[in-house]
């Protein structure tokens, strides 16, 4: 699941993939991954 816009995004396909604190994170376009990198901890739940 995109963390920022909630798109289910298959990890086999997904175009942009990030290592946040260990966790991959997918997203299904640049722009989702460009919000994400600026704040993070806003799309991450905290454990």
């Amino acid at each position: 699941m995109n963390p920022v816009c909630h798109i289910p995004v298959q990890k086999s396909t997904a175009k942009h993939v990030l290592d946040y604190k260990g966790q991959k994170v997918y997203f299904c376009c640049d722009g989702c991954k460009v919000s994400f990198e600026k704040t993070p901890e806003q799309y991450m739940e905290v454990g």
